[in-house]
């Protein structure tokens, strides 16, 4: 299962690494940025230069760090691809935009990718035609509020065969965790740090002590789903020979 971090920065590339270094040590599998030039008025502070991703680029790569960026225009997407991307996430908000999807796509088969969807303020139909173009690896229930309350997370979509993954706009982490038992293989939070605390996305971000107890808690929980088939484990062996002696009297 991939666990994926979305990192708040703050477009501070020192902390972008370090709350990076916190994620993997944490135990996430990869973590994601949000990657764009000059398109983002709002988030114009958050940014980073082409010269500051190729120094991140090295960063995760010397610390064995697996990461990749969310594209938010053409340009991000021609960049990404420049870097050798191996992983394509199209936001909720490009989702019925056929066009930026096509690129994506474009972009993730010329290396041999994989493409996320996630699924924000979309109607059914909207997501069966994003997964006619992008043919995604991971389909990601998701609403676009932040925070979202519970009872407009809607994790009874992911009994459908559509969906396999959660994105989560949370700091509830039974939420996500239920995500999981539902079957999500992909599971997405935010994390920030104490020194990042007025990033945009703090009302739905964990903190590392955080994020590394809803690893743990979620690892356990993955490997407590077993299997489809219902069968006699390992430990009940042993009982189940003394049970039957004693039930044969």
């Amino acid at each position: 299962m991939l666990r994926l971090v979305d990192i708040n920065h703050n477009g501070d590339i020192w902390q972008a690494k370090r709350l990076a270094n916190m994620a993997k040590r944490a135990g996430a599998d990869v973590v994601k940025f949000q990657c764009y030039f000059g398109t983002q008025p709002k988030y114009k502070d958050y940014e980073f230069t082409a010269m500051q991703w190729f120094d991140l680029d090295d960063y995760c790569k010397r610390k064995n760090i697996a990461w990749f960026a969310t594209p938010f225009d053409y340009e991000a997407i021609t960049f990404l691809r420049g870097l050798g991307m191996k992983r394509w996430k199209v936001a909720s908000g490009f989702a019925s935009n056929e066009k930026f999807m096509r690129k994506i796509r474009e972009a993730s088969d010329s290396i041999n990718g994989e493409v996320i969807l996630s699924t924000g303020m979309c109607f059914m139909i909207e997501v069966e035609r994003a997964v006619r173009i992008l043919n995604p690896k991971y389909v990601l229930q998701c609403t676009s509020l932040y925070p979202c309350p519970p009872e407009q997370t809607n994790l009874a979509v992911l009994r459908n065969p559509w969906f396999n993954g959660f994105s989560s706009h949370t700091r509830d982490i039974h939420i996500v965790i239920s995500a999981i038992a539902l079957g999500a293989q992909y599971v997405e939070v935010h994390v920030h740090s104490q020194l990042c605390e007025d990033c945009p996305d703090h009302a739905v971000s964990l903190r590392p002590d955080e994020l590394a107890r809803f690893v743990r808690q979620a690892r356990e929980v993955e490997a407590a789903m077993g299997s489809t088939q219902k069968h006699v484990t390992a430990g009940e062996g042993e009982v189940r020979a003394e049970i039957r002696e004693r039930c044969s009297v």
